[in-house]
């Protein structure tokens, strides 16, 4: 029921515009330090990566890279741990690496024949998906395929067989999600519906963690609206709950996590591809529950969080297809903060 539902504000301000963007391309790139904020990346159609940032409410570009003659289809914000500022994007069959002043460093080209899609580094090794094929490169050279039996439509990965190890999970157009361990086919779930993206999740409390400490979980959204969880570990993938599509809203293009109400608990995300974002908040006994929805009347194409507009709140920042970038700020309005920001707001957002 509705009682006690968590209520998010949040305020849609616009920040920037690029060229149209139709690949998984939207990144932000770490503050250097705690007073400062993130910076934007976004990768369009015209193979160019843009990076700004917002000062005073104002958008400075900082860099963009050459034209390409492909789109950016991926981005993945990457380098070692304690900083991760290496921007690595593909375009065609080719992942090329800049640092934060957008200097190129790195350059690969795979050989494949597939459009690179998913991507993700960690120091020498590299693992992507092109339409069906899966690849794991170390120092560049060839280290496993797995050919998928059906379109892969997004890439996680995930320590699941151990606590260390990243295995590849593949979000499957054939209703699919699969586990591979290094690039054999390990485990595969079957969900209801193509599945269009995938996130990590951890929705333990503080009095399961032990409990469950080998226990993962992953969450997906589907092409015909669901939002599902998965209970991973060494032995078995298990179904966990599914938010129906009772909305009759558009197919999921990203779905994230992140504490944004401040409860201790992560909430999910979901941005979909008729311009509905949302945020599900866990109840008590653990089921996810509508706590913002808001439409931006296109496709959204990328979406991920972290303080943008200002150092104090945490943002929604989101990419559209026609290259708006959008924010979602949980920061109070001067109407609200005058009402003390406690007192409920009836209604959606103010515009």
């Amino acid at each position: 029921g509705s009682a006690g539902r968590m209520e998010l504000h949040l305020n849609r301000k616009d920040l920037y515009q690029v060229t149209c963007v139709t690949g998984r391309s939207l990144g932000l790139l770490p503050a250097s330090d705690k007073k400062k904020c993130h910076k934007v990346v976004v990768g369009g159609d015209n193979g160019v990566v843009t990076c700004f940032r917002i000062k005073k409410g104002e958008a400075i570009e900082e860099y963009a890279t050459g034209n390409l003659d492909y789109p950016v289809k991926t981005l993945f914000v990457g380098g070692p741990a304690e900083k991760r500022d290496r921007i690595f994007y593909t375009s065609a069959q080719t992942i090329r690496g800049v640092n934060k002043k957008g200097k190129e460093f790195f350059r690969f080209n795979t050989d494949g024949t597939e459009m690179l899609r998913g991507l993700h580094i960690e120091d020498t090794r590299i693992w992507t998906t092109g339409e069906y094929m899966f690849n794991y490169y170390l120092d560049t050279k060839d280290a496993g395929y797995y050919m998928a039996p059906d379109r892969i439509n997004d890439l996680l990965m995930v320590p699941i067989l151990n606590q260390v190890d990243l295995n590849p999970v593949l979000g499957c157009q054939d209703r699919h999600v699969r586990v591979l361990d290094v690039a054999k086919l390990h485990f595969e779930a079957f969900v209801d519906g193509a599945v269009t993206s995938l996130c990590k999740f951890n929705s333990k409390q503080m009095s399961e963690i032990l409990s469950k400490a080998g226990e993962k979980e992953v969450l997906y959204g589907t092409d015909n609206g669901l939002v599902g969880q998965l209970h991973c570990d060494s032995k078995s993938v298990r179904p966990g709950w599914v938010v129906p599509n009772v909305r009759g809203l558009g197919s999921v293009t990203c779905v994230t996590s992140f504490d944004l109400g401040k409860s201790g608990q992560q909430d999910v995300i979901v941005a979909r591809d008729d311009g509905e974002i949302q945020v599900l908040s866990l109840d008590q006994s653990g089921e996810p529950q509508e706590a913002f929805s808001k439409g931006v009347n296109e496709c959204v194409q990328g979406i991920e969080v972290g303080k943008v507009t200002t150092s104090q709140y945490d943002e929604l920042v989101v990419a559209t297809y026609s290259g708006k970038i959008l924010s979602f700020t949980t920061e109070p309005t001067q109407e609200r903060a005058v009402e003390g920001g406690l007192s409920p707001v009836r209604g959606g957002m103010v515009e």
